[in-house]
């Protein structure tokens, strides 16, 4: 009986994570991973799951009934805009209001609300509305506001690692925390490697590869802020230790190269171009003869193509090369077909944008925009489609300057000339063609090479 009634009364999230997409959507990620994929948690969560919306929401009114009704701890993952959101003021106020536990994860750029805050609070939500539908009301926001220093918290760094998500991951599951007002300072590690031994991963650490089938390091490079930090640990973390016969690693921040690298797995963030250690870390790659392959988190991410000497003017690199020749060294790199990672995407779709990569570290993949090798490439125009840009959003243009076909193109529906005003995207691979064709007509190219002059990737 006492059986039956606990499974009743145990709920089936044992943590919502409450968040500011834009702000900390990759270390929320980062945190269910590490929450989902962790010995000591495995045992405490008796099957239960960890509540986020982008594996978890399918209905936005449900979201409430869903902290109301089936979470456990809300864990509050505290930036500077979160309680300007009127989705995540309404999440943490249904928890208070329903004496759910919350925790808050303070960022650096959080502002605790205090008396002026609050009383002015009203002023900062445009539309209350969805809230007013759902009962909450301005007086148990502020309620809600006023409360937040009784809560337990975890004071985030500025610069994170898997061990530092580890240690507040053993706060979560210490019952203490619970009883009284308690916070968890932690020190920003000296050094960001991200490497993780031990401390009850479920991960394996041992190589399913014997040593002597390892013959080179893919180094993962990227900005130690926390976000952009969070998705290069939750890349590396869905991709298997050996890759390509490569040992996976990532490269601490500020530190060299490793002399067996033979490639560098670069993931881009805005701003990356103004670290020195990153350009010069490029250049080590080039020296060392790795490949390097450009993985974008951001889909707002460009490269300065530009104005690249004028981003590069203010920067110091301790390196006997001139800003031109940097400035092409970064060109040839994004030669390469950049590979897209959302770590927001939903599970599904984020492991196959990782597998995508690990196909590309493999070899299975070509990294280059150059299309001389053989091969057959099929492009489908759909009827009464209108696709004019790629599918992240990058502008392409179709490449118009021919009005005829290379010998090696066909078009099923027997026209010399498919092409016309309409543009189409195709996938092949990883690769994201734009080609103007004709809607219902498909076009095969049997000759990548032949294929260059009429489209430009």
């Amino acid at each position: 009986h006492q059986r039956m009634k606990n499974r009743i009364l145990t709920k089936k999230f044992k943590f919502f994570i409450s968040h500011h997409k834009e702000a900390s959507g990759n270390f929320a990620r980062l945190l269910k991973l590490h929450l989902m994929d962790n010995q000591k948690v495995h045992h405490h969560l008796s099957g239960r799951q960890v509540f986020l919306d982008s594996d978890g929401l399918s209905d936005l009114a449900a979201l409430y009934d869903t902290v109301r009704c089936h979470t456990d701890t809300l864990l509050v993952l505290c930036t500077r805009s979160l309680f300007e959101r009127p989705w995540c003021i309404g999440e943490t106020t249904m928890a208070a209001l329903h004496g759910i536990k919350r925790v808050g994860f303070v960022f650096e750029d959080f502002a605790i609300p205090d008396a002026h805050f609050i009383s002015k609070f009203e002023h900062r939500i445009e539309d209350w509305s969805p809230l007013a539908e759902h009962g909450i009301t301005l007086d148990a926001v502020k309620d809600m506001l006023a409360g937040f220093m009784s809560w337990p918290q975890v004071v985030v760094p500025s610069r994170i690692d898997d061990e530092t998500v580890l240690q507040m991951v053993d706060f979560l599951f210490d019952k203490s925390i619970m009883m009284s007002y308690t916070s968890l300072f932690l020190e920003a590690p000296s050094t960001v490697s991200g490497e993780l031994m031990g401390h009850g991963s479920k991960k394996k650490n041992n190589l399913d590869n014997s040593p002597d089938e390892v013959v080179g390091s893919c180094g993962f490079v990227g900005l130690d802020d926390v976000e952009a930090f969070s998705a290069l640990l939750v890349i590396k973390r869905l991709l298997p230790p050996i890759v390509g016969k490569m040992q996976l690693n990532i490269v601490e921040i500020e530190g060299p190269l490793s002399p067996s690298t033979t490639a560098v797995v670069l993931v881009c963030s805005n701003g990356m171009f103004a670290s020195s250690w990153i350009l010069e870390t490029l250049i080590a790659a080039r020296d060392l003869g790795a490949v390097v392959v450009p993985v974008t988190i951001q889909s707002n991410f460009r490269f300065p193509t530009s104005n690249l000497e004028s981003v590069l003017k203010e920067i110091s690199i301790n390196v006997d090369l001139s800003k031109v020749e940097v400035a092409n060294l970064l060109r040839e790199v994004f030669k390469s077909i950049s590979i897209g990672i959302n770590v927001q995407d939903s599970m599904d779709v984020l492991q196959g944008s990782v597998e995508q990569l690990r196909r590309r570290l493999e070899g299975e993949e070509s990294t280059s925009r150059d299309f001389s090798q053989s091969g057959t490439l099929t492009l489908r125009k759909e009827a009464n489609s209108n696709m004019n840009h790629w599918i992240n959003d990058e502008e392409a243009t179709a490449a118009k300057s021919s009005h005829s076909l290379p010998a090696s193109v066909q078009s099923s529906a027997g026209n010399t000339n498919p092409f016309a005003e309409d543009v189409a995207d195709t996938i092949y691979g990883s690769r994201k063609f734009v080609v103007d064709m004709t809607a219902g007509t498909t076009t095969t190219f049997t000759s990548f090479k032949d294929s260059v002059g009429i489209m430009r990737v």
